[in-house]
């Protein structure tokens, strides 16, 4: 059957169901929601409400715990939470299979919890966490692949608790040898996003064992794909394969997706974080790029894509930064206060071009002298901007913002956000060697004295 077949008799079978819901079983409507979740069919709140409450008040006898496992997969899948007394029937229903249930249903199920966010699953992800590291000390591991693994970590990430270290460690230990035989890009990249959102990664050795297969399986899908899990393991500040960032240049520029921002963004950050050295050919089509681009391209990728030029000594001509000053300045009068706020974190980045811009190339020809007086308006947007949101900023964009505004206004040494803003930089365990140099340096410019090693416990949604 085609997509547009099932939507059709799933669309017949809704208006029996919602003419007459009490002549259906309990097992009716937990395949017909299945059905519905399987092709992530949207469904109004208040029938999707009707049916589990009938199932809560009606049928909960008649359902064992993997009828409630469904359930809450055909949540996630509806993108639905139930109301409160019935999602908290459920999950007690579910609680009672958690002893004879294998490890990877155990992980669906910690997935399935932690799309619904709800803080009344808090005891239920507790008791999935037990078993699942009850299991894997056991006969388990055996049967466990990547795949759980990075949707294991990923649903913690999504529920921001940390897993315990023995989970963790027994994650170590496995990953190494589930890494050999899986192939997919996507398993690996989710992998290394959520250990990174989780602040923790496995061992050196470990990471070097996966690293590799990582970007084999990252190269056999594709240059979009590459650039993905390469972005995700730098952020690890992780060391890459020899020669892994030649060819991923020489293949981006084969490609035909170097006119798009995400990918141009993803792989300019990657040779910045790095300080691998651009290409002539890549730096010149990533200028062409901002030159023509700039009007549509979003706040933060375009911050991003000119601080990693920058940030890789590439000189950009005069014109093109006059551009971007007319640019930035129109957006600041109107459509930056409309973005989301997470788009005018790089604004600082941006500041801090401009500067090292006019600091390097201020004597040749063609190129605009830079006035700091020229973005006052601009850096007192960043400073309130900082002030606000820095507790949502990641540690670049936090070190670079700070970098700038103490260079260009010393007053900022004063701020109330700063020192706890420097002192969230401290807690990012995966600092560049870059970054912790910066940081290190602005902690004596500022006469924050030794502000301790980089590293913090992970604070956890449930406290």
């Amino acid at each position: 059957l085609k997509f547009c077949d099932c939507d059709i008799i799933l669309s017949c079978i809704r208006h029996k169901v919602n003419e007459n819901l009490r002549d259906f079983g309990a097992q009716d409507l937990e395949n017909i929601l299945w059905a519905h979740g399987k092709l992530k069919l949207t469904l109004p709140a208040d029938e999707l409400n009707a049916w589990f409450r009938v199932i809560s008040t009606n049928h909960r006898a008649l359902l064992g715990p993997k009828s409630f496992v469904n359930l809450l997969y055909s949540c996630q899948r509806l993108q639905y939470v139930p109301e409160r007394d019935v999602l908290v029937q459920m999950l007690e229903h579910v609680e009672l299979g958690l002893g004879s249930m294998k490890v990877t249903n155990l992980i669906n199920i910690l997935s399935s919890l932690a799309h619904l966010r709800s803080i009344e699953a808090a005891r239920t992800v507790d008791m999935v966490t037990m078993q699942i590291t009850s299991r894997l000390n056991g006969k388990a591991k055996d049967h466990c692949n990547m795949y759980n693994l990075s949707n294991m970590l990923w649903s913690f990430a999504s529920l921001r608790q940390h897993p315990g270290n023995d989970l963790l460690a027994l994650v170590d230990s496995l990953c190494a040898r589930c890494a050999q035989s899986e192939k997919s890009p996507l398993v690996f990249n989710t992998f290394f996003r959520a250990c990174h959102s989780l602040s923790w990664k496995p061992s050196a050795e470990t990471m070097r064992a996966i690293i590799p297969d990582a970007c084999a399986a990252a190269a056999q899908s594709g240059v979009e794909s590459s650039v993905q899990v390469t972005k995700s393991i730098v952020n690890l500040s992780e060391v890459l394969p020899l020669g892994w960032l030649e060819e991923l240049e020489e293949r981006a520029m084969q490609s035909s997706h170097m006119s798009e921002e995400k990918f141009l963004d993803g792989l300019l950050w990657c040779f910045a974080r790095t300080r691998h050295p651009v290409g002539e050919a890549l730096a010149t089509k990533a200028l062409h790029v901002v030159d023509l681009q700039a009007p549509t391209l979003q706040v933060d990728v375009l911050c991003r894509i000119v601080w990693c030029l920058t940030a890789a000594d590439v000189r950009i001509p005069g014109p093109i930064l006059e551009n971007l000053k007319l640019e930035i300045e129109e957006r600041k009068g109107y459509s930056l206060r409309e973005h989301r706020a997470a788009s005018c974190h790089s604004l600082g980045m941006l500041l801090w071009a401009f500067r090292k811009q006019e600091t390097d190339t201020s004597s040749a020809s063609g190129n605009c002298s830079y006035d700091a007086t020229d973005f006052r308006s601009l850096e007192d947007f960043v400073e309130a901007h900082i002030n606000t949101h820095w507790d949502t900023m990641t540690s670049t964009e936090i070190l670079v913002t700070v970098d700038t505004l103490s260079a260009e206004a010393p007053h900022t040494l004063s701020r109330p956000w700063l020192l706890p803003a420097m002192n969230k930089v401290r807690a990012d365990p995966f600092a560049s060697p870059s970054e912790d140099e910066l940081f290190k340096g602005l902690c004596a410019r500022m006469n924050l004295g030794d502000m301790g090693p980089h590293g913090m416990p992970h604070h956890t949604m449930y406290g």
